[in-house]
């Protein structure tokens, strides 16, 4: 979600510099993806070496504290409280 927020951010400031009539849409406006990709890029590759590093446990015991992690925070009531009833 972060990610698309900066992305977001990235355009809404080139799209309002255009609109204003402070930049060129047809310079400024390609360089979004220039910027913007290399972080998506970046997200991705550390999300997924996260997630096998956590789904995938190198020994017993790791893989026991794990699961325990994994059962204790799913247990945790949501931050402010449970939801009404």
């Amino acid at each position: 979600m972060n990610t698309g927020l900066q992305d977001a951010a990235n355009l809404g400031w080139k799209l309002a510099a255009v609109v204003k009539g402070e930049a060129s849409a047809a310079k400024l406006l390609p360089t979004y993806e220039a910027e913007r990709r290399p972080v998506a890029q970046w997200v991705l590759s550390t999300t997924d070496k996260t997630f096998a590093g956590i789904t995938t446990a190198s020994s017993p015991a790791l893989a026991v504290a794990r699961n325990w992690l994994i059962k204790t925070v799913l247990w945790l009531p949501p931050p402010g409280g449970p939801p009404p009833a």
